[in-house]
């Protein structure tokens, strides 16, 4: 199943402490796996250049590039941190799970970027800067991220042993057999595959809008709005007292004969396909009640839904020493 993580983090100012603790988080940002491939790269390029830089400039020049590899791919998450939330490879990332926020996601890229750009200006030359600075750019395009050109959803998936030799590509009939698939093969369908994967992710994504404008709804006391998720014969379990309510109409009712002033502040949101599960805070005039609630999908709108309720308690003194607060 795939999996996405929303979580909705409040801005506030963290201790020197908390951010030394959070430094991996942003170092996870940069992707140093992509920074390594960066250094070594701009490493070989010196190399093999007709011109060389003495010492020290080649090696501020290429701890420049690593550092501007590092921020495209900061900027790069903080652009595609929704996209990021419903996908599983990505949603244990820093800015879904809520340790690093868009904002300081992207103050870090584009500082980080600044810096290498200027230092590579000072190091090598403005060329060099300004392709550097087209890198980054490059990484928070403005093109609506549907739009992925043919050549890449066409080619971009195909199993090497298919691709077209370059005696195939110098001849025609060779490059049709090729892609038609050799001795008979049917041809390769990664192109209709990637289009269900496209749907699905945007089936998800619908999923997601409505799930937040149920728990906005919720919170705002507009019960129409909140409700509009459920199918009309949906079914609402709360096994802490044993109660299963049948029924939109019902479940809308149950909620609007409660007396007590509600508010809902979401921690976040994880799920894909069918199957959503909610965290968040239900306070009841006041107070508050740790809350889950499980989401079954059925063509489009909830079929299911159990909700689990915890009580706030005093942190054992035994462990003091080995937690930390949790915001």
């Amino acid at each position: 199943m795939n999996t996405s993580a929303i979580s909705i983090s409040r801005h506030h100012r963290t201790s020197w402490p908390g951010w030394v603790e959070r430094l991996p988080h942003f170092v996870s940002l940069a992707k140093p796996r992509v920074m390594v491939l960066a250094l070594f790269t701009a490493f070989v390029g010196l190399m093999i250049a007709p011109a060389r830089l003495e010492l020290l400039p080649g090696v501020i020049a290429i701890l420049a590039i690593a550092a501007g590899a590092g921020a495209a791919g900061a900027l790069n998450m903080w652009y595609d941190a929704d996209i990021d939330a419903i996908m599983a490879r990505t949603a244990m990332r820093p800015i879904p799970r809520g340790k690093v926020s868009k904002i300081e996601a992207f103050v870090f890229g584009t500082v980080l970027g600044a810096i290498a750009i200027a230092t590579l200006a000072l190091a090598a030359n403005f060329a060099a800067a300004a392709l550097l600075a087209g890198t980054q750019r490059r990484h928070t395009g403005r093109r609506p991220r549907s739009q992925i050109s043919e050549v890449k959803r066409t080619w971009g998936r195909v199993p090497p042993f298919l691709l077209p030799s370059r005696s195939a590509l110098m001849r025609p009939h060779l490059f049709l057999q090729t892609t038609r698939g050799p001795h008979g093969i049917p041809p390769y369908r990664a192109p209709v595959k990637m289009g269900r994967q496209m749907e699905a992710r945007m089936d998800d994504r619908e999923k997601l809008s409505a799930l937040r404008r149920h728990w906005d709804a919720s919170d705002a006391g507009e019960f129409e709005t909140e409700h509009e998720i459920y199918r009309e014969d949906a079914v609402l379990d709360y096994p802490q007292s044993g109660e299963r309510i049948r029924g939109r109409r019902n479940i809308q009712e149950s909620r609007f004969l409660q007396p007590n002033k509600k508010r809902f502040a979401v921690r976040r949101i994880l799920g894909g396909g069918d199957l959503w599960v909610t965290e968040f805070v239900l306070t009841y005039d006041g107070i508050p009640s740790y809350s889950v609630s499980i989401m079954e999908f059925s063509n489009g709108r909830v079929a299911h839904e159990t909700q689990y309720f915890g009580d706030r308690f005093t942190p054992s003194s035994s462990r003091t020493h080995l937690v930390e607060a949790l915001t």
